[in-house]
């Protein structure tokens, strides 16, 4: 996330700055996680947008501080893979996908997913509503679809937890949040041209770390291929871009479908605070 806000500080001013943190961040996240990587392609598509629809002086990115900055990204980047490459290739050597080897020894028949489109790109509702937890060994849960396990796992990882029924709600209370979200980003892309670029850094990202989510379960299709460890970024934007939607309401003096995000805010954290008091106190 400190990547991203460098970056959003960056779209605002173009400051060199601004930019080479936004690339140390993404270096530092690198480090520690894989899929920092994913953060690579945020920022240069960022950039490039931003220089398409602007035509700024490139050599305004050649500077010093950039170049250290994309210089820590690869050197990074070498050493993370690196040290998979050299423990799962040379120390223990074998054939396993380097970028799951750290789990592989856990996977079973009993996680293990489907593959075919139809679950990628269908929602299974009814499922949604009557299930509160996704479970990675059940598919009562609803693990199959991805889009349910997205949601849920978001909401409550993939455990169990105490007071089921407020559970639902909060999840259906999410899936109001988010098609609240969709309308509005349709919205403001399409009809607000003007200021329609504004919206292009956090939906990049949204999209980029959704489409990346999508492939790695394609590739490895286990239910902990598609779980809350690889979505917490993402919400953190996603509150980012709600928030703005809410703002674009005011400015376009849609008011009443400003007040209706802000109750389904207001909702939602009401119910998210309910449910952490009763896994506490209950």
């Amino acid at each position: 996330m400190a990547s991203f806000y460098y970056l959003m500080r960056w779209w605002r001013g173009l400051e060199a700055q601004a930019l080479a943190e936004a690339l140390l961040w993404s270096a530092i996240a690198l480090c520690f996680k894989n899929n920092g990587l994913l953060l690579i392609p945020v920022i240069g598509g960022v950039v490039l947008y931003r220089w398409y629809i602007e035509r700024f002086p490139l050599r305004t990115l050649w500077t010093r501080r950039i170049l250290i900055a994309a210089a820590a990204v690869v050197i990074a980047g070498t050493f993370t893979f690196g040290r998979i490459y050299y423990y799962y290739r040379i120390v223990h050597p074998g054939n396993q996908p380097l970028m799951i080897a750290n789990i592989l020894s856990g996977i079973g028949a009993e996680i293990a997913i489907q593959n075919d489109l139809y679950y990628f790109v269908s929602f299974d509702y009814p499922t949604y509503v009557k299930e509160p937890f996704v479970n990675p060994t059940q598919d009562q849960g609803g693990r199959q679809y991805f889009w349910n396990s997205l949601l849920k796992s978001a909401l409550f990882s993939s455990f169990g937890w105490k007071a089921p029924m407020l559970a639902r709600i909060l999840a259906l209370s999410e899936l109001a949040m988010a098609l609240y979200l969709a309308v509005t980003t349709f919205s403001a892309v399409f009809l607000d041209r003007r200021r329609q670029a504004e919206w292009l850094p956090p939906l990049l990202f949204v999209g980029i770390e959704i489409a990346a989510l999508m492939t790695y379960r394609a590739l490895y299709p286990c239910s902990w291929c598609q779980d809350h460890r690889y979505i917490y970024a993402t919400t953190a934007v996603l509150a980012l871009l709600y928030a703005k939607s809410i703002v674009w309401y005011e400015e376009q003096h849609f008011l009443r479908m400003k007040w209706v995000g802000v109750g389904l805010g207001v909702e939602f954290i009401c119910l998210s605070l309910a449910f952490a008091l009763i896994q506490a106190f209950a």
